[in-house]
C-alpha cells in the first residue's frame, strides 16, 4: 500500500478447526528483526475457546528467510513456525504477545463509569472526557483522577495548588505491554489505601491511555494508520497527527502553568530485557538526582525493575532511528519544552518476554505490578528526604 512500512511484527489471528484433529503448521514470515528477543525464548501466546492467553506450549522454529524468497521489503525480516495440535471443534487465537484491544480499553474504562458514584462517596474526584479524534476518527481517552469534588476536575484550574502526574500509552500499537501497565497505575490511584489516597491529593493524574488507536485498529506494530511513527514527530507535528497535537500542547499548557510534576510515556521493548527507564539529563545536579532517584525506588518495590538498565545519557536525547531524531520523541521533546527544568521525564519501558530476575515469560501480572509500582515509587519519591544526601552515598559518580 502507499503506507506499508518494515514494521512487520505484530499478529493476531484465529483457528478453526474442521470436524477431525489434526497437526497444523503454521508460518508466520516477515517479521522486522525481533531476533534478540527470540533468542531470549519469546514465544507468541495462544488462548483457546476464548480462555486466557498462555505462551505457547509448543517448541517454535525461527530464522532468516531463505534468499531465493526475499524480496526488497523482507531484507533482514525473520519468519517464525510451530506445529500445533488440533481437536474437533478448536477455536484457537494466536497473538505475537499478550493482546490489548481499543475495545478493552473502552469496556475498562465503561467499568470505571459505572462505578463513578460509588468513587465519589470514597471521595475520589474522576473525571474522563475526549483529549481528541484520531485522524481514523476514532476517540481518544482522557482520564482525570485526583482527591475532591469530580466537577472541579473538569476545569483546567483544578485544585490549585496541586501538581500533575501526565501518563500516555501506545503511541507505539503492538506494544501491549504498556497498556497492562496504564490500567494497574489507573486501578492503583482510584484504589481506597492509604497511599493511593495521599497521592490523589498531592497531584492530579492524568491518563492518556491509547494515544494511537488508528495503528492499534487496524494491528500495526509500530506507526499510525499512514505509516507513520508518532512518536518520531513531536517538533513537526500537524493536522496529520492530531493525537500528538493533543498531547503536546496539554503538556506544554501544564508546564505553562507550573503544575508539571512528572511525565512517564509508557513502552515496550523488543531487545533490552527486563523493565527500566530512559531518562534525561537536566541542567542541575539537584535536578539529576531527582532524575536518578526515582527509577531507584521503582526498583525497590518492582522486583523485575532493573536501575542497571536504566539510561540518562545525552545520546538517548539525540541520537537517530531510521530517519528521524530522538529529540522527536515525547519524552525529549516535553523535557526541551520545559527547558529542561522537569526531571521526572520518562520513557518506561517493558521486555515483551524476559527479565534479569524472571524465570518465566512476562506477562501481564508483571506488568500490573510495574503499574502499580510507579505510583508506589512516586509516593515513596514525594516522602524523601534529602535526595543529595542519599546519592553520595549509594551513588558517588552517578552525576
Amino acid at each position: 500500500t502507499d503506507f506499508e512500512t518494515r514494521h512487520s511484527t505484530w499478529f493476531l489471528f484465529r483457528i478453526r478447526a474442521a470436524e477431525t484433529s489434526l497437526a497444523l503448521t503454521i508460518q508466520v514470515p516477515n517479521l522486522n528483526n525481533v531476533s534478540k528477543l527470540l533468542q531470549d525464548g519469546h514465544k507468541p501466546v495462544i488462548s483457546r475457546g476464548g480462555g486466557e492467553w498462555q505462551p505457547l506450549p509448543n517448541s517454535i522454529e525461527w530464522g532468516s528467510i531463505p534468499s531465493e524468497d526475499v524480496d526488497s521489503r523482507a531484507q533482514g525480516c525473520v519468519q517464525l513456525s510451530w506445529t500445533m495440535n488440533l481437536t474437533a471443534g478448536d477455536n484457537v487465537a494466536v497473538a505475537f504477545s499478550y493482546p490489548y484491544s481499543f475495545y478493552r480499553l473502552q469496556q475498562f474504562l465503561d467499568c470505571i463509569d459505572e462505578r463513578k458514584e460509588q468513587l465519589e462517596s470514597d471521595g475520589v474526584a474522576y473525571h474522563r472526557s475526549r483529549l481528541c479524534l484520531s485522524a481514523d476518527g476514532l476517540r481518544v481517552d482522557m482520564v482525570k483522577i485526583a482527591q475532591g469534588d469530580s466537577v472541579e476536575l473538569e476545569s483546567p484550574d483544578a485544585f490549585a495548588g496541586r501538581s500533575v502526574v501526565l501518563v500516555s500509552a501506545r503511541v507505539h500499537p503492538g506494544e501491549t505491554p504498556s497498556s497492562f501497565v496504564c490500567e494497574a497505575m489507573i486501578d492503583f490511584i482510584l484504589g481506597k489505601s492509604q497511599i493511593a489516597e495521599e497521592l490523589r491529593r498531592r497531584h492530579i493524574f492524568v491518563f492518556i491511555p491509547m494515544l494511537n488507536p488508528d495503528g492499534v485498529f487496524r494491528g500495526h506494530y509500530r506507526t499510525d494508520g499512514c505509516g507513520v511513527d508518532l512518536n518520531r514527530t513531536y517538533t513537526t507535528c500537524g493536522p496529520a497527527q492530531p493525537t500528538v497535537v493533543a498531547l503536546k500542547e496539554l503538556g506544554q499548557t501544564i508546564h505553562k502553568l507550573g503544575r508539571l510534576h512528572m511525565y512517564l510515556d509508557l513502552h515496550a521493548h523488543a531487545t533490552r530485557r527486563g523493565m527500566f527507564v530512559f531518562g534525561n539529563q537536566p541542567t542541575t545536579v539537584d535536578a539529576r538526582v531527582d532524575g536518578i532517584l526515582f527509577p531507584y525506588l521503582l526498583s525497590t518495590v518492582v522486583p523485575e525493575f532493573e536501575l542497571a538498565g536504566c539510561e540518562w545519557a545525552i545520546r538517548n536525547m539525540i541520537r537517530k532511528t531510521t530517519k528521524r531524531s530522538m529529540a522527536d520523541c515525547s519524552r525529549v521533546a516535553l523535557f526541551n519544552a520545559t527547558g529542561g527544568t522537569c526531571p521526572l521525564v520518562y520513557t518506561v519501558e517493558s521486555n515483551y518476554s524476559r527479565g534479569f530476575r524472571v524465570v518465566e515469560q512476562l506477562n501481564p501480572g508483571h506488568w500490573g505490578r510495574l503499574g502499580r509500582g510507579l505510583g508506589e515509587a512516586l509516593y515513596l519519591f514525594d516522602h524523601f528526604d534529602s535526595p543529595s544526601l542519599w546519592l553520595r552515598k549509594n551513588f558517588s559518580t552517578a552525576v
